[in-house]
């Protein structure tokens, strides 16, 4: 097992309190009118944009009764340049979240979404942990770019991992 020196150690504290000040703060409730300002931007994704407005209401709902939201994910498909992360950068502006923007593209493995074991030296904290971290939110848009580039059979476990409710619950 490495030893950890004081950057190491202050890296590790820096990302801890970020992640303890994301789960303190109650998750805002989007504001529809802050997002249809926002969207009216983006020329296209209708049905798309329709789809993200009444989830969001539903969000919203749940958010106010204490409720727990079912996670949602969007994959956007298309030919580079079309704005698919143009798109994303909008929603998460438009509803007052970071984004994670995390590029998958040519990837051999999936410790990039992960990070690996402290145990290991070198290691790091996986995009979305520290995503969360710097942002300070736990209710981020995560932007996964290219995951379909992904060479490594892992990328299918790996998202299992991430989204299962019941190990995710929180």
């Amino acid at each position: 097992m490495g030893s950890l020196t004081a950057l190491g150690i202050a890296k590790q504290k820096e990302l801890a309190d970020g992640l303890i000040k994301a789960w303190e703060k109650d998750l805002n409730v989007p504001r529809l009118a802050k997002f249809d300002e926002v969207m009216n931007e983006v020329v296209g994704y209708e049905e798309f944009k329709n789809k993200i407005r009444i989830y969001l209401v539903n969000l919203a709902l749940d958010i106010q009764q204490g409720k727990k939201t079912e996670q949602t994910i969007y994959v956007l498909l298309g030919p580079p340049g079309i704005g698919k992360s143009f798109v994303s950068e909008k929603v998460a502006e438009g509803i007052e979240r970071p984004l994670i923007n995390v590029d998958l593209g040519g990837r051999k493995d999936t410790s990039i979404l992960e990070g690996n074991s402290p145990s290991i030296k070198g290691a790091f904290p996986g995009r979305l942990c520290s995503g969360i971290s710097v942002g300070k939110h736990r209710g981020a848009v995560i932007l996964l770019d290219e995951f379909e580039k992904v060479s490594d059979d892992g990328l299918g476990m790996m998202l299992g991992n991430v989204l299962d409710i019941k190990k995710n619950k929180d």
